[in-house]
């Protein structure tokens, strides 16, 4: 079996093609002894003056100047380390460190790719927002923004998409190849001894054990995910989940209208737009003349210097007080009523916060559940994974697995299910016992979960 890793990619982009793309504008020589020679074709090279005039940040960096605006190029599938096929996120975050010499005003994410791997793709997302307090940085899906990729356009100050783009797949997979069929065939066999202290080291991913072992894996990277977008996006974890399409790819008409962008534009727009804001300026981020909705939108023109000045709100309601003092009144009173109704709005939905919070309660959680009760934020959602990851909460399992073991060493019987009093068959599987637990309210009072009592047959059946 082979271990493929960890990843944040678009399965569909996740080829050949995308790393031979990324090979031949990184090295044009290699690529011809890697591609050219393997199907008996002169590729040629793609010389200096083939390509469009830029100056390299530094030798060998994909990222370049244009005018005051350093261009980081985030091209083909993201690795970790450095490595001659692949872009990393060490040269990510090298060039990134580039843009904030003096000489440039802001950068541009410049943004094709399927995604990458998780390993440190958080660090350098969290690299993008700490650039952004000093300097505007936006990011430009030109082509494919998906997976991890999506993630690294998310944490700039606006994420802007051309017209034909994909984006999403919010998500993480592990993938593996099983190899052993192909070794056995060559007449290898593989001979593996695991220490007695470590029987969880080599699960089998085949197995229910090894499935769910890899299954907290992915859902645990799958959440930060979610976590970081909805950092990034200033919205909940629930709206990414219900909002981003949980996996799926989109247009970036699609795309905006779920709010995953901040609008449709060219290249050169979005250059323009970082090109002319000083460091001053909006760290927030807005390009210039970049569509934000399917109609497109421009940045206001400041008031021209020969035009009269605006009166001030308080110059405005002081006039309308004047002249229609019962209009005035009357706003006011609708205004108390609006906020009364927005505050027990807010109450109502504080009581079904902190109500679906408690119903999680976990022997051993109390002090967690109190404290996601008083932060006033947390979701019911986001208390589950909370509990469901703490160290309270797996110590009060394993306390409920060696009480049920404790009652086996002891001889305590289960009481009889209602299928064994009323004489009906137990099927003798694990869905038959969980069935039987499901049912017997005695059961449920012996054996904490289903598991606990389909352990405790297992073992029956054994003895």
């Amino acid at each position: 079996m082979s271990f493929t890793g960890h990843w944040m990619m678009d399965r569909h982009q996740l080829n050949l093609a995308s790393m031979a793309a990324f090979l031949q504008m990184r090295n044009p020589q290699l690529f011809q002894r890697v591609v050219g020679d393997k199907l008996g074709v002169d590729l040629g090279e793609i010389s200096v003056e083939d390509r469009a005039p830029i100056e390299a940040l530094v030798r060998g960096s994909m990222a370049y100047r244009r005018d005051d605006v350093a261009v980081i190029r985030v091209y083909g599938p993201l690795s970790h380390r450095n490595n001659p096929y692949t872009y990393s996120y060490e040269e990510f975050e090298r060039d990134l460190e580039l843009a904030k010499s003096d000489e440039f005003v802001g950068a541009v994410l410049e943004i094709d790719s399927p995604g990458g791997q998780c390993s440190n793709l958080d660090e350098a997302a969290k690299r993008i927002r700490e650039f952004s307090k000093h300097k505007p940085i936006e990011a430009m899906i030109n082509g494919i923004g998906c997976s991890a990729a999506f993630w690294l356009a998310s944490a700039a100050d606006k994420a802007w998409a051309t017209r034909t783009s994909m984006v999403g797949s919010v998500g993480s997979v592990i993938s593996y190849w099983e190899m052993d069929g192909i070794l056995s065939k060559w007449g290898a066999r593989k001979i593996e001894i695991t220490a007695s202290q470590s029987p969880n080291k080599r699960l089998d991913p085949e197995s229910e054990e090894g499935q769910a072992e890899l299954q907290a894996i992915v859902d645990d990277a799958g959440q930060m995910f979610v976590e970081a977008l909805a950092e990034y996006k200033n919205i909940s974890a629930d709206q990414v989940l219900a909002q981003f399409g949980r996996g799926l790819v989109f247009s970036a008409t699609e795309a905006l209208s779920r709010g995953m962008i901040d609008g449709i534009a060219t290249f050169d727009e979005v250059l323009a737009g970082v090109a002319a804001r000083s460091n001053d300026e909006n760290q927030g981020g807005r390009a210039a003349a970049v569509s934000t909705s399917k109609e497109h939108k421009t940045m206001p023109n400041k008031q021209a210097a020969g035009d009269a000045p605006q009166p001030s709100l308080d110059e405005r309601v002081s006039a309308l007080q004047a002249n229609d003092p019962e209009l005035v009144k009357a706003i006011r009173a609708e205004a108390k009523n609006d906020q009364q109704s927005l505050i027990d709005k807010a109450a109502a939905e504080e009581r079904d916060r902190i109500a679906g919070i408690q119903a999680l309660a976990e022997p051993g959680c109390d002090d967690l559940i109190a404290e996601m009760v008083a932060d006033g934020k947390t979701t019911p959602a986001e208390a589950a994974h909370r509990i469901m990851t703490s160290d309270e909460y797996k110590k009060g399992k394993t306390l409920s697995a060696l009480q049920s073991d404790d009652q086996l060493a002891q001889g305590a019987e289960p009481a009889p299910s209602a299928a064994q009093q009323s004489g009906n068959k137990v099927e003798q599987t694990p869905e038959g016992w969980t069935a039987e637990w499901e049912a017997n309210a005695e059961l449920q009072e012996q054996f904490v979960e289903a598991s606990d009592y389909v352990a405790f047959k297992k073992r029956e059946a054994k003895s």
